[in-house]
């Protein structure tokens, strides 16, 4: 059974995405009060945009939807930045 391709599972994908989605816009909320009450704070600016790059690409996700095992090209699995099988 191929779970991309599961009613319940993409019905709970998109439930888990939007849920995540709120999250952010209340994060982002919150950033834009701190950066209101604090101007020159560039951590709350470095905040804001790395919210804003979370959101940007879990609107991608939504957009996209997942993409089945199947249409993953296998050899970018070899190209993974760590090792998969334990070395002895």
């Amino acid at each position: 059974m191929n779970p991309f391709f599961n009613p319940n599972a993409v019905a709970a994908r998109e439930k888990r995405l939007a849920d995540l989605l709120e999250a952010v816009h209340q994060a982002q909320q919150v950033a834009r009060a701190l950066c209101n009450s604090r101007d020159n704070d560039n951590e709350v600016k470095l905040l804001f945009g790395r919210l804003e790059a979370v959101r940007l690409e879990v609107e991608q996700m939504r957009r996209n939807g997942a993409v089945p095992f199947d249409e993953i090209d296998p050899k970018w699995t070899g190209l993974l930045p760590w090792s998969l099988v334990p070395e002895c």
